[in-house]
């Protein structure tokens, strides 16, 4: 077999005078090549299983940021919110906002300073005042017969 490649390529001419130096420089330049190709098919497939292991995390990090998507929506239902604030007391407003308006320069800082200050304690409180009132009220009509039972 060797001796039929022998035959074939005809390389005992360029050798039996010694290493061909003159090829020298293109045989190091094919050499240099393939080394340079071998390293960048190294490079590819490292890159590919880069790639497929960031595929893979991304997917997984878009089902835990859907699963929480929906488990805040889900908490932050209004009638989530009432549930759990129940528990310190909170309940929800049975009257509608109301807006503070102020004719424009009709107020100067001192009257600021002799206005009420609102708070969730004295808001509690006047509505405690306006349920009690509702509730005499009503039954003093019941006492008086206006009011059937």
């Amino acid at each position: 077999m060797f001796t039929l490649l022998e035959r074939i390529t005809r390389m005992d001419g360029l050798f039996r005078e010694g290493l061909p130096v003159r090829y020298l420089p293109h045989v190091l330049f094919i050499m240099f090549l393939t080394l340079l190709y071998i390293g960048n098919t190294h490079y590819g497939y490292r890159m590919n299983r880069n790639i497929q292991k960031l595929k893979l995390e991304t997917e997984d990090l878009r089902a835990d940021y859907t699963t929480l998507k929906s488990d805040y929506m889900e908490a932050s239902k209004q009638s989530e919110v009432a549930r759990k604030v129940a528990a310190y007391g909170l309940v929800e407003s049975s009257s509608p906002p109301f807006r503070i308006t102020v004719p424009a320069g009709r107020l100067d800082e001192a009257e600021l300073d002799k206005l009420p200050i609102i708070t969730a304690d004295s808001l509690m409180a006047r509505a405690v005042r306006d349920s009690l009132a509702t509730v005499a009220a009503d039954s003093v009509a019941l006492a008086e017969g206006e009011i059937e039972e």
